[in-house]
This record gives C-alpha cells, structure tokens and sequence, in this order.
C-alpha cells in the first residue's frame, strides 16, 4: 500500500517540473516567429524597390520619361512662335511613342509601370500643347476643354479602380505587387491619341505656312481647312474613346493577355 500511495505522489511532481520548461519554449518560439516576419517584411519591402527601379530603367519608360521632362521646352517653342523646332519636338514626341511600345512589345520589355507612365505622358504633352497653342488662338477652346476633361477622367477613374481593387491609389506600389493590374488602351484609345498628335503638329505649322491654312478641297471644289476637319475628327474619336473606357475596360491582371 505504501509503495502504491508513493508512485501516485510522485506524479503531480513530475508534471510540475516540465511547466517552467515549455513555458520557455513557447517564449522562444514566439521570439523567433516574430523576428522571422521581420525579416521577411525587409525582404518584400528591398524586393519592391529593386522591382520598380528596375522598371524604371527599362529603355520604353526611359523614352517616356524624357517624353514627359521635354513638354515645357516644346511649350516654349510654341508661345515664342519658334514653329520648326516645335513641330521636330511633337514628331519626336509622337515618334517616341511610338517607339516605347515597339519595343515593349517585340524585344520582352513590357512592365506594368510603363502601362501607367505611357499613356499619364500622353496626356501631358497633349494637353500642355493643346493649352499652350489655345492660348496662342490656334486651335479652339472647346476642343482643348474636351481633351482635358477626358484625361482628367481617366485618371480619376483609374486612382478609383486601383483603390477598389488593390486598397491604395499608388500605382507605382501597384506595378510591384504579385498579381499587378495594367493599363491597356483600348484600340479608339490609340487612334484618338495619333489624330490628337496629328492636330497638334498641324496646328503647329499651320501658322508659319505663307499661302495660308491647309485647306481641304473635294471634287465640287468645296474647301475646308485642314486642321479644322482634324479638330472635328479628333473631338469625335475623344468622345468615342472616353466611352469605350466606361465599366474599366482598360484594366486586366497581369497574366492576362494584351490587346493586339
């Protein structure tokens, strides 16, 4: 009975001392845990920062930076009626845009940060232009009202969707992200930005002309001016592609494929 009585004693004892000893372990456990997700939130936050320097330094974004840093110069050229350089600056600009895309397309150097900055410097360069020839009286206030309520639009609209969808307005956090949403123009998108460029550089040298405004003429000799058929077309393909954006059709995951 006595050596029954001593076994069950001994029991509470030995449980008692394993306690101080798990407890240290849980303690430890959890120091390391929380220095693990330390590490890895340094980890993710040094990964982000290469990502979008790295996107940065592509050649397309590199072209489309000095796209957006040239606009004041080619405004210059045109409030000081410097015609020739201002029209070789919109054609390089345009040339420019179209030379990112080429080679984002065909040479593996798309990123999602170009699909933000390409079309954001688009609608710079159109719209310090646009102003800078209105205030020049060459091209009319109600098509360079049009212009900078559709691209003030779009940009709203795409801080919304981004917002909605990802939490955050920033697009460059955006572009570092897993599953990043791009920006792609829809195809009336593109042709409104060539005829926007189109009447930019007609604008441009229509006043510098000696026998005057380009003119139009049909097979009933009926004449129109060249640029203002240009602002016509070109106020009609900006409604037409402000509407093909509604239900943000120009957004889609990364893995998604592009438009032709």
């Amino acid at each position: 009975a006595k050596k029954n009585e001593t076994s069950v004693q001994s029991q509470p004892h030995s449980t008692s001392s394993r306690h101080p000893n798990d407890g240290q372990k849980v303690s430890t456990d959890g120091d390391a845990e929380n220095q693990n997700k330390s590490e890895n939130e340094d980890e993710n936050a040094s990964t982000e920062f290469t990502s979008m320097w790295d996107q940065l330094q592509s050649p397309p974004n590199i072209l489309t930076l000095a796209r957006m840093a040239s606009t004041p110069l080619l405004a210059t050229w045109i409030m000081n009626d410097q015609h020739g350089l201002a029209l070789a600056g919109c054609l390089l600009a345009g040339a420019s845009d179209f030379l990112d895309g080429y080679l984002a397309r065909n040479y593996n150097m798309s990123t999602v940060l170009g699909t933000y900055l390409d079309p954001l410097a688009d609608k710079l360069v159109i719209n310090v232009l646009a102003v800078s020839l209105w205030q020049a009286g060459t091209l009319p206030s109600a098509l360079v009202g049009l212009w900078f309520v559709k691209d003030v639009s779009l940009v709203a609209m795409t801080g919304v969707y981004l917002q909605r969808t990802t939490g955050s307005y920033n697009f460059i956090r955006n572009s570092t992200l897993s599953q990043p949403l791009k920006v792609q123009p829809t195809t009336l998108g593109k042709l409104n930005t060539a005829l926007q460029f189109a009447t930019l550089g007609v604008a441009i040298i229509e006043p510098a002309l000696s026998d005057g405004p380009w003119m139009l003429t049909l097979g009933d000799g009926t004449s129109y001016s060249a640029l203002g058929t240009l602002c016509w077309v070109t106020g009609g393909t900006t409604l037409g592609s402000a509407l093909s954006y509604v239900g943000f059709s120009g957004f889609s995951s990364r893995d998604q494929p592009e438009r032709a």
